[in-house]
């Protein structure tokens, strides 16, 4: 009973925390015609509008942009480091990829203080780990303190995913390690980043997927797959399209299509004779293909995004973005130009009206609107 107690307090706990963390969240927004601030998800200002752009908080500061300078700033926004004109990167590890006067590109930390190394091409940690890229050399690696830790000498490379790293030397694709250790061989035509334990790999023309130990657990016989989501990964073969488990073995969708997506939110999306359905993992179709809009997105936060376009002759597509719910009833209805998915219970749309792009919640309402126009 105690140990039943205790992993019920820790669940409690870690909702607790988990709402508190979003709480805390500050939202970039558009406040009047030039200026940008902060809210909370409540729709409170935090940070009033005194900012020419704003970026979301990463590692506890955000880009923004005052009169021509870009600059960083905390929770509580202050200006903690002030920088040249052009766009730096956020941060990601407690360093910020930015670009200097030489056209190169480096790192800065959250004193101001910028890395001795400068490079071509400088992208954002991930994984702890930074891809880099030197003229004439080739792309290696940063560690998490800012050191090289890989040389730069692959010819083409993408950063960590799962805590593998896809390089490219003497014209084939393996894997290295955090260390920088090469632990499964380059001997690929052509790979795709860890998902869900798996990869997509090529050879002659044919792809299948190998797992973290570098194991050939699917035998390449696709002519194209997607990356494992949600326990299925869609693939092509002989022109036709069909989602298969991590064990090959393909799922029976009972219902014919004409296209067919990968599995989102639970739910995958099919197209049969021009309108959009959706099936689950047992195959079974829970939205019957009766949605006759122009575009349906997959499901994300438990509500998928459609688009309806109407084309008059001679001027631009009308576009409206509305939301149905998994039972394929409009939610919100079509009203915004322009629309993202739901994330954390909101999304980021366009405002007819104003033209501004603010949050509405899974009521469609605005969790903020400006006062003025001004």
């Amino acid at each position: 009973m105690k140990k039943t107690l205790t992993l019920f307090f820790l669940l409690i706990l870690n909702i607790n925390c988990i709402s508190q963390n979003l709480n805390d969240e500050l939202l970039p927004v558009r406040m009047d015609g030039n200026h940008f601030g902060y809210i909370n998800r409540n729709g409170d200002v935090i940070i009033g509008g005194k900012f020419r752009r704003a970026s979301s908080f990463s590692n506890g500061l955000a880009i923004v942009k005052i009169n021509s300078k870009y600059s960083y700033i905390n929770k509580r926004g202050e200006v903690v480091i002030q920088l040249s004109s052009k766009k730096p990167g956020s941060f990601n590890n407690g360093l910020a990829n930015i670009s200097l006067p030489s056209g190169k590109e480096t790192y800065i930390d959250k004193t101001g203080k910028l890395l001795n190394h400068h490079f071509d091409i400088a992208n954002k940690f991930k994984e702890g780990r930074a891809l880099i890229y030197i003229q004439n050399q080739g792309y290696g690696f940063l560690n998490d303190k800012g050191d090289i830790l890989v040389e730069p000498k692959f010819s083409d490379a993408e950063s960590f995913y799962e805590g593998l790293a896809a390089v490219k030397i003497n014209g084939k694709y393996g894997f290295i390690n955090k260390k920088g250790e090469m632990i499964i061989a380059p001997k690929y035509d052509f790979v795709k980043n860890f998902n869900e334990g798996f990869a997509v790999v090529g050879i002659d023309k044919q792809v299948g997927f190998i797992n973290t130990s570098g194991v050939l657990i699917i035998k390449p016989k696709f002519y194209r797959a997607s990356n494992f989501k949600e326990g299925f990964a869609l693939v092509q073969i002989n022109g036709n399209y069909s989602l298969i488990n991590k064990y090959g073995v393909e799922l029976e969708v009972k219902t014919e299509f004409d296209e067919l997506s990968s599995f989102s939110d639970g739910l995958a999306r099919f197209k049969k004779n021009g309108k959009f359905g959706f099936i689950d993992k047992n195959g079974e179709v829970i939205i019957p293909p009766r949605l006759d809009f122009t575009l349906v997105e997959n499901f994300s936060n438990g509500l998928a995004r459609f688009k309806i376009e109407t084309n008059i002759k001679g001027e631009l597509p009308f576009r409206e973005y509305g939301f149905i719910d998994k039972q394929g009833n409009i939610v919100i209805k079509p009203q915004f130009p322009s629309a993202g998915d739901f994330e954390n219970e909101l999304a980021y749309v366009r405002d007819k009206k104003t033209g501004y792009y603010l949050y509405i919640n899974k009521d469609g309402k605005y969790i903020y609107y400006p006062k003025n126009k001004d």
